[in-house]
């Protein structure tokens, strides 16, 4: 992300939707408890370490459909 990292973003992301707050799942790196307690002080809902294999990233994937993508459909 050019110019901007994570936590920047999602600051952003939630000032800009006052009416609407989409899901934010961040996806780092880093699993340095100041910064996971800042993501989620700052909006988001859901924190994940990235993962090492595909298999990894198709759970991944399959959680947040059913944690998130389901709602719209109920």
């Amino acid at each position: 992300m050019p110019g901007l990292n994570g936590l920047e973003t999602l600051v952003f992301i939630r000032s800009k939707n006052q009416l609407f707050s989409p899901p934010v799942v961040m996806l780092s790196t880093s699993d340095q408890p100041e910064l996971i307690t800042s993501a989620y002080a700052n909006g988001i809902n859901s924190f994940i370490k990235k993962p090492i294999s595909v298999d990894e990233y198709d759970q991944i994937a399959d959680a947040i459909k059913v944690c998130f993508l389901s709602l719209a459909m109920a």
